[in-house]
């Protein structure tokens, strides 16, 4: 029988031993605060919303619910075109600068003025498309109102807080909002007909907390008013138009998908069921993107002091980290859809259950497209290339949903969209791996 010997630590070594181990730099403290304050802000931004889901289905039925869904897909176009891309462009500017006052503010006039001028031409847009075809003029209140979120997105610069990397601020700001207007719903939304009251009490949360973000962000930044140059707003606005491009292609089987839906089918019950089970999974999906939204300033920085090789060396380990709990995730939804879809449709639908089922392999194709497109192609200055790869995947979409979505309706709308995210992966890894292997 052997003896194990104890070795003696004195309670200094083992200290120092826990300090070692368990503390961490600057750096790291922060990616963990911005990782923990943008998981919360993910959480409230797709808790609420799923909250008030059942109740709204019961009360407004599954054609005005679903006709609500239809207008907010519809104007998800509008603050896909608002944010411009700068959700990643100028974030990556921002932290760049984050120690120049003068840059800080720069940027921040030059988005705000590009952002103003987007809205007007927004506008324009809307009021053309609504009485252009009559299925819109019919709904003009409702456009019109839900249309106010475009401002609350307008006036919200995420962009800023996520680049300076004090996430905490916005994230107390929509857990509040989000809280009072999600209770807004239950108080005052008593029948069917209040479809109009629902896209307004929606819009308001958007605007109120964009106004307490902007004005938040005016004391942080000791804001100066000028008017930069053309030369230096057009520069930002370049820099932003490829990611914007990447996501209007992206919107192209994200937002079209149900909007597609509806076109095809003039069906608005199933663009509810469609849209109740997207953004269940969605929402799953969305708690690991706050990991991604919180390390892309980090690893901005991170590869430009690296190789094309070893930056894509830490997108494959980071990939490898996230795959465990992905996949954890996607036996789960799978194992409790019953149960799920009972909560939001009761009595249960089918139609519910098989979409949900369907989607759900967006939690690992999607997770990865995400890391790999935007953490890499976006942060490596490939940005051309992951736009021209959305856009393909984009009208692969169109064409593939509006084919399926006619003879299968929701079900074909949510098989259309999981081989688009099959697609837009394999593209990406093509060109990654060519990278890789050239570097």
């Amino acid at each position: 029988m052997k003896v194990l010997s104890l070795q003696i630590f004195n309670i200094k070594e083992i200290l120092l031993i826990i300090k070692n181990k368990f503390s961490f730099n600057k750096n790291k403290k922060q990616v963990l605060s911005n990782i923990f304050s943008l998981s919360l802000l993910q959480f409230i931004n797709y808790l609420f919303p799923l909250i008030a889901f059942p109740f709204l289905t019961r009360v407004l039925g599954k054609d005005n619910f679903g006709l609500v869904m239809f207008s907010q897909y519809f104007i998800q176009y509008f603050i896909i075109f608002i944010d411009f891309g700068m959700e990643y462009t100028i974030t990556r500017e921002i932290s760049i600068n984050r120690y120049n006052r003068k840059k800080i503010i720069e940027i921040f006039n030059s988005v705000m003025i590009i952002k103003s001028i987007i809205f007007i031409i927004s506008i324009i847009i809307l009021l053309l498309v609504i009485f252009s075809f009559n299925s819109f003029t019919v709904n003009w209140k409702l456009h019109v109102l839900t249309f106010l979120m475009v401002f609350g997105q307008m006036i919200f610069p995420v962009w800023l807080f996520q680049g300076i990397e004090k996430m905490k601020y916005i994230t107390i700001i929509n857990v509040i909002s989000k809280l009072v207007f999600t209770v807004c719903l239950f108080f005052f939304i008593k029948k069917s007909s209040d479809i109009l009251l629902v896209a307004l009490i929606n819009s308001l949360g958007y605007i109120i907390g964009g106004i307490i973000s902007f004005v938040i962000a005016l004391r942080i930044i000791k804001y100066k008013l000028f008017v930069p140059s053309k030369e230096v707003i057009k520069k930002y606005f370049n820099l932003a138009k490829n990611v914007f491009i990447s996501n209007f292609g992206t919107s192209l089987y994200m937002t079209s998908t149900p909007f597609i839906l509806g076109v095809v089918t003039n069906r608005h019950d199933v663009v509810g069921f469609y849209a109740i089970a997207e953004k269940i999974v969605r929402g799953i999906r969305y708690s690991i993107t706050p990991v991604t939204q919180a390390l892309f300033p980090f690893l901005s920085k991170k590869f430009t002091q690296n190789n094309s090789k070893n930056s894509i060396n830490i997108l494959f380990k980071l990939s490898l980290y996230l795959l465990p709990i992905l996949f954890l995730m996607l036996l789960m939804v799978n194992i409790f859809t019953h149960w799920i879809a009972n909560i939001f449709t009761n009595p249960v639908n089918n139609s519910v259950i098989i979409d949900i089922r369907i989607i759900s392999i967006i939690l690992i194709i999607g997770t990865l497209n995400n890391v790999w497109g935007i953490l890499g192609m976006v942060n490596l200055r490939l940005e051309k290339f992951f736009r021209n790869y959305v856009l393909i995947s984009g009208v692969f979409n169109i064409i593939l949903c509006i084919t399926l979505a006619y003879y299968f309706l929701d079900i074909g709308a949510s098989i259309s969209m999981v081989l688009t995210e099959i697609l837009l992966l394999i593209l990406i890894s093509i060109k990654m791996k060519s990278i890789y292997l050239y570097a």
